[in-house]
């Protein structure tokens, strides 16, 4: 009575307990008590008669029933409060306190083997060690708490970090973009506009964001080799000859080996080097086929052939919707993915002919749209 009492009325004042709470927690306690008392005095047995191997025995099966009961009435009077199975709740909350029962019922024996042998002044140098332990217990606890916030602390400095770099490097990554497009104005906006296209295929795909946002990346420098190919044979207004379009060609390869400069930008090498082969096997640079074809280079491939279909140039005007829809049919299964033409002919249907844009006319609307200091 006294133990229940004393022990009901420490977590009252501990965690400020309402007085159910403390009446709760003394009838736990006085009725786990009084089960244990019981079944020793159903059995006969006087306990300070047993030898120590009874005792401890004893001692870890009273200590069993004080577990099941308490943790058990705990379960169910919370059953009854959330209205969740008690069985569930015992599993998840106290099943594993198990070890710990066992434990204090190791303690309960070596108190009364103390007691036995020299009386309350053993009983009290056993307890030393049991506070010392407590207490070093306690301490560990704060000063783990004082470490988990200042990791905290740090990891939120670190994330506002990596967003602030994650700025910078979008931002380095569209200048780049716009570099490369400005070696052409007849092309202005064309990186843009396929990282566009390629992060709407890759969510129709149904691809995770890191995964999107590596083929966003990869389609504003899918062309960064063509800073590599002389201006006289890239912007050369007539057909080309075999041999310069063999040097075009390179550009895939240049912009490969300009990615190797940078680590955080070498994941983008592989679909910057392959978006230029086909799906049947005849395109470049290595003659890659179907599926040993990054996925991310057949969707910056498709991509790019429909702002190159879209968008107006010198020597032609941009095709339509229904005609560009109809080119990527003609050629899935040679030139492109099935798979992903399919997916881009999906978001074509759902959004309708605004989802394909002439980025050459638009950078030409948008450039009549500048006053100049002379007019």
């Amino acid at each position: 009575l006294v133990l229940s009492l004393l022990f009901a009325g420490v977590a009252l004042v501990k965690y400020r307990s309402p007085i159910n709470r403390f009446i709760f927690n003394f009838s736990n306690q006085y009725i786990a008590a009084m089960a244990y008392l019981l079944l020793l005095q159903l059995s006969g047995a006087n306990i300070v008669d047993m030898d120590p191997v009874s005792q401890l025995l004893v001692c870890s099966a009273f200590m069993g029933i004080v577990y099941i009961m308490t943790t058990g009435l705990i379960s169910f009077g919370m059953s009854l409060d959330l209205g969740q199975p008690a069985r569930e709740i015992w599993i998840e909350k106290y099943s594993w306190l198990a070890s710990y029962y066992l434990a204090l019922g190791l303690i309960a024996y070596a108190l009364i083997f103390s007691y036995q042998q020299a009386g309350l002044f053993g009983t009290v140098v056993i307890l030393v060690p049991l506070l010392l332990l407590r207490l070093s217990q306690v301490q560990y606890l704060e000063r783990t708490k004082i470490v988990v916030n200042e990791l905290k602390n740090k990891n939120i400095a670190l994330e506002k970090s990596a967003e602030e770099i994650q700025r910078l490097n979008d931002g380095l990554l569209d200048t780049l973009a716009e570099v490369v497009d400005l070696r052409d104005p007849d092309v202005l906006g064309h990186s843009r506009q396929v990282a566009h296209y390629a992060v709407l295929i890759a969510t129709r795909l149904g691809l995770p964001p890191k995964q999107i946002d590596l083929i966003r990346r990869a389609g504003l420098l899918h062309d960064i080799g063509k800073l590599g190919i002389a201006e006289n044979i890239l912007f050369k207004p007539d057909r080309l000859t075999p041999e310069e379009y063999t040097v075009v060609k390179e550009h895939v390869r240049l912009g490969a080996d300009i990615l190797k400069m940078s680590n955080s930008l070498n994941p983008l090498i592989p679909i910057i080097r392959h978006h230029h082969e086909y799906y049947n096997g005849n395109g470049y640079p290595d003659g890659y086929n179907g599926n040993n074809i990054p996925l991310e280079a057949r969707i910056i491939a498709v991509a790019d052939a429909i702002e190159a279909m879209a968008s107006d140039r010198p020597y032609r005007r941009g095709m339509s919707h229904d005609e560009i829809i109809a080119e990527l049919r003609r050629n899935a299964g040679t030139q492109f993915d099935p798979m992903v033409v399919n997916a881009f002919i999906e978001i074509a249907k759902m959004d309708g002919e605004s989802v394909i844009v002439n980025a050459a006319r638009k950078v030409a609307l948008k450039d009549q749209k500048i006053i100049h200091p002379s007019s």
